[in-house]
């Protein structure tokens, strides 16, 4: 049986920044192209282009492929899908899970919502945290045995956030609330 799959939706916000510099960074890279070619004859000026063009290009793409798509819940582990791999959380290592409360708070390294926020940030409910976050609004956050804090959303955040409860309960059955 196929598990389902909870879209991670993206806020206003995110859309707009996303969007506005997606369109920034095309034109940006169109620039460097056609300058390194037509305006310029030194190697050195073309080599500058060319290097920024790449760093462009490799920040805009490794941001892309970070960016969370959905969660699905199976019976062992609750699994965060992107565009290049997933990450993959056991529900027995789930300590403790609920609604995250707070707004982005200050980032530490990584997105603050080009393509989602993503990246290691620092909230005053957490402390020091992991992101993979598109709309605030819908985030929920687990805590790890080991002690890692992870800030997720998906939509129906809620029925996530009680199944695991459920599945953790001391005495609860191991096995799917679908």
């Amino acid at each position: 049986m196929k598990d389902k799959r909870y879209t991670v939706n993206w806020s206003r916000s995110v859309k707009a920044l996303t969007i506005t510099l997606s369109i920034i960074f095309v034109l940006t890279e169109l620039f460097l192209l056609i300058a390194s070619f037509n305006f310029t004859d030194d190697w050195h000026d073309r080599a500058w282009c060319l290097f920024t063009f790449i760093v462009i290009l490799s920040v805009s793409a490794y941001t892309m492929a970070l960016t969370p798509l959905s969660i699905s819940l199976t019976p062992a582990e609750l699994i965060l899908y992107r565009p290049i791999g997933k990450k993959m959380f056991p529900i027995d290592c789930i300590q403790h899970i609920d609604v995250y409360n707070e707004e982005a708070g200050i980032r530490i390294f990584g997105s603050g919502g080009f393509w989602g926020f993503v990246g290691l940030f620092y909230s005053k409910q957490l402390g020091k945290h992991s992101a993979y976050v598109g709309d605030y609004h819908e985030a929920f956050y687990i805590i790890l045995n080991s002690g890692k804090k992870v800030v997720l959303s998906c939509e129906n955040r809620d029925f996530i956030i009680s199944s695991i409860t459920k599945r953790n309960a001391p005495n609860s059955p191991k096995q799917p609330t679908n």
